[in-house]
């Protein structure tokens, strides 16, 4: 953590104090707490640098989750998982999957983009550039 100064940052500290940290994550989002994404897609959440209860059941299981991400104006936690073919929506507040969106066109996953201002998800796949709306968004 690199509280910020006058002329820039201060001297950094370690923000995160659970000793048994997971290994292995390979994405982070914020939105005041800090969740993370390990190996097949074990989510892990921290506030106030401890870890926090999050048991988010989803159905079918992770197979290969890659990138997550969320904002402090969403109420929801987005999920990639490539080798299932879809994109998994968690409420944040209830840690329960709201929808999961997948289709064979859904092959190479690599990265997404959520604008929920304007209700979209774009999906960058091995064949170009997917884009549709968010229907779980109201």
């Amino acid at each position: 953590r690199l509280p910020t100064s006058s002329n820039g940052f201060g001297k950094g500290s370690s923000w995160l104090k659970d000793a048994n940290l997971p290994q292995g994550i390979h994405s982070i989002t914020l939105d005041g707490s800090i969740f993370a994404l390990e190996g097949k897609g074990t989510l892990h959440k921290f506030d106030t640098g401890k870890k926090s209860e999050f048991l988010a059941t989803i159905d079918p299981p992770l197979l290969q989750a890659t990138k997550i991400w969320t904002s402090p104006t969403s109420a929801f936690l987005y999920i990639l998982d490539p080798q299932g073919r879809r994109l998994v929506v968690v409420k944040k507040d209830e840690a329960r999957m709201m929808i999961q969106y997948t289709s064979s066109l859904f092959t190479g996953l690599k990265d997404f983009n959520v604008d929920e201002k304007q209700k979209k998800i774009s999906l960058l796949t091995s064949d170009g550039i997917l884009e549709f709306a968010a229907e779980h968004i109201k």
